[in-house]
């Protein structure tokens, strides 16, 4: 968990890569994948925050997990919204 904790801004950029070449190839099952393991990734933050460390560090990864947690929250939802609307266009036409 500290793994992640030290290299945080990389994780997201990796996550975030991952999640945009998911859309962008259409790989639809992939990029709700994604925004789960990111809100996976932000509840274990917030109860690592809580349950292991003390103080203002603690304060800080609990934080940095609701964050996370956020951020999942909206991938999951532009996810299924792409895909709402590319099955509407694919009725449509």
């Amino acid at each position: 968990m500290e793994f992640f904790y030290h290299h945080l801004l990389s994780t997201v950029t990796i996550l975030g890569i991952l999640f945009l070449l998911a859309i962008a190839l259409k790989k639809r099952i992939f990029s709700i994948f994604v925004s789960l393991i990111v809100i996976l990734l932000g509840i274990s933050f917030f109860l690592y925050g809580l349950n292991t460390i003390k103080g203002f560090e603690g304060m800080g990864v609990s934080l940095i997990g609701l964050i996370f947690i956020g951020i999942g929250l909206i991938l999951f939802l532009v996810s299924i919204l792409i895909i709402f609307f590319e099955e509407k266009r694919k009725e449509s036409s």
